[in-house]
């Protein structure tokens, strides 16, 4: 059995960005970082604060999601599996990078929308908005890929 899975707690440093192919697909992207508070050792040693920063890329209907609802700041639960990528730069360097695929994205808190599209963001993006308010959805969405 082999499995790899990422859970990620943690604040989204920018907008996130996305783009759509020429067929219609969307794909986000997002910077999370997540902090490690400090500390001081038995011998008096102070370590810092040490704050990381992961690359979350989100497909499909979890993509737009993302992108009506996620901002600089929100704060979020990002579940997904670890990508290691390798490429060559325009320049010719071999470069390497760490990804996260998100095939979940929780909110910690409730984002700030008004009271009546509020209730959306419970809601997966591919079901129609629920006059009554009501979803038993929770405040995530689930990619289904």
């Amino acid at each position: 059995m082999y499995y790899n899975k990422a859970i990620l707690i943690g604040f989204v440093g920018g907008d996130p960005s996305v783009h759509y192919s020429r067929r219609g697909s969307c794909q986000a992207s997002l910077r999370l970082a997540t902090s490690v508070p400090g500390y001081t050792r038995r011998d008096g040693t102070q370590i810092p604060d040490r704050t990381e920063w992961h690359t979350v890329v989100i497909f499909g209907t979890l993509a737009q999601f993302v992108e009506r609802w996620v901002r600089k700041g929100s704060h979020l639960i990002v579940e997904g599996e670890i990508r290691y990528n390798s490429y060559t730069d325009r320049q010719g360097q071999a470069q390497a990078r760490t990804e996260i695929w998100a095939d979940k994205v929780t909110f910690v808190d409730r984002p700030k929308q008004s009271a009546n599209r509020e209730r959306d963001v419970t809601r997966q993006a591919t079901e129609e908005p629920d006059p009554s308010g009501s979803s038993s959805q929770g405040q995530q969405h689930k990619s289904q890929q």
